[in-house]
């Protein structure tokens, strides 16, 4: 990731640029509730592929106490059928490497169940002032 933006009150930006700019996510926090919800925009803008530009309202929820959470995403948008299950197995890998990241407190490659690789944990490595829950 080249940059990340995040300004996590409501109207705050949040922005990611991927490498060589092929991929740009933008939008706007609608509600920030610090205890449980936040919602925002959600734009994709990709330049380096046959793929349409796209806007989603993205919806994260908290619930829980301060021993255990459940994190529930639910993401909006969509013109197209088709669309969906790249977003889902998408959001999937990432949770599943949010829950092996805070279960190992560490950011090392493991294998899965098949003995395969799976790839490191990335995006939650952001300074306190980028995080993207809690806010620091």
């Amino acid at each position: 990731m080249e940059e990340v933006t995040n300004e996590l009150i409501e109207g705050g930006t949040v922005k990611y640029v991927f490498e060589g700019n092929s991929l740009t996510i933008d939008g706007k926090y609608e509600k920030v509730d610090q205890n449980n919800l936040l919602e925002y925009s959600w734009n994709w803008h990709v330049t380096s592929e046959p793929v349409e530009d796209a806007a989603y309202k993205l919806s994260v929820r908290f619930d829980g106490s301060d021993d255990a959470s459940t994190l529930s995403v639910t993401q909006t948008g969509f013109d197209k059928e088709q669309s969906i299950d790249p977003h889902k197995k998408g959001w999937e890998q990432a949770l599943e490497q949010l829950a092996e990241f805070v279960s190992n407190g560490q950011n090392n490659q493991s294998s899965n169940n098949n003995g395969e690789q799976k790839p490191p944990v990335t995006g939650y490595n952001e300074t306190p002032e980028q995080q993207k829950v809690g806010g620091g």
